[in-house]
């Protein structure tokens, strides 16, 4: 079983997924995101749990107004669902308001915080936040601060900022499971929308504990060998 890479299945119909699972079957963990949860709603996730037996990471970037954070999150009560993402710009008191709706409805469920989306590169946060490329790891590290402060059980960021969260950990000695996604299998040179990407094998040596990959595996023409690749090293 595969169990430290999560399987990303966006952009894809519920056909797709039915089709495609039959070949997925030694992967553990499954990310179903915003595309088809907007698509099928909760009765996805749900069938899904039921069907496959497989672990649900459930990636819906929650950010809003507290109130409507936590009741996003009430809404999703009695779904089986290890992983929820949560917006980490939205704020300490959306963060503590996200905990406790967790504790409330969903107590089996990790909450785990975005910082900054993989697609964005050193342009973006100069136009958006008015960063310079030296004021980027300040920035990483306020957030992933925050984050800390909250308690939030993981982080969701590239594998280039992780020696930033083993700081932040060494500083407040809180703990967190780090997530990595934009991961692309050694010699797949397309890079789609993602900016800050790594192969598996250096993601896990900057100390991932979890990667994310879509389409390296969903659209490769042999994903049997991608999965022997994965088994073989970083399963």
């Amino acid at each position: 079983m595969i169990k430290k890479t999560i399987v990303a299945l966006d952009q894809m119909s519920k056909d797709e997924i039915n089709n495609l699972m039959p070949t997925l079957k030694p992967f553990e963990i499954f990310k179903l995101g915003l595309e088809v949860f907007n698509a099928y709603g909760k009765d996805l996730v749900h069938d899904f749990s039921t069907q496959y037996q497989k672990k649900i990471f459930l990636d819906l970037k929650l950010h809003d107004i507290p109130k409507t954070v936590e009741r996003a999150i009430a809404s999703l009560h009695g779904l089986d669902i290890q992983y929820l993402t949560i917006h980490l710009s939205g704020g300490e008191n959306m963060i503590q308001s996200a905990m406790n709706a967790r504790d409330r409805f969903l107590p089996s469920t990790k909450i785990l915080g975005v910082s900054y989306l993989t697609s964005l590169g050193k342009n973006d946060f100069k136009e958006i936040y008015n960063l310079e490329a030296e004021q980027i790891e300040e920035q990483f590290f306020r957030i992933f601060r925050l984050a800390a402060k909250c308690q939030l059980d993981g982080l969701i960021s590239s594998a280039h900022e992780i020696s930033i969260i083993k700081k932040v950990e060494s500083l407040t000695n809180h703990q967190f499971l780090k997530v990595t996604p934009a991961i692309r299998m050694p010699g797949f040179s397309q890079m789609h929308d993602q900016q800050r990407v790594m192969t598996p094998r250096d993601a896990f040596s900057q100390g991932s504990d979890l990667i994310v990959m879509g389409r390296s595996i969903t659209q490769s023409k042999d994903i049997g060998s991608v999965i022997d690749y994965l088994s073989k090293n970083i399963s």
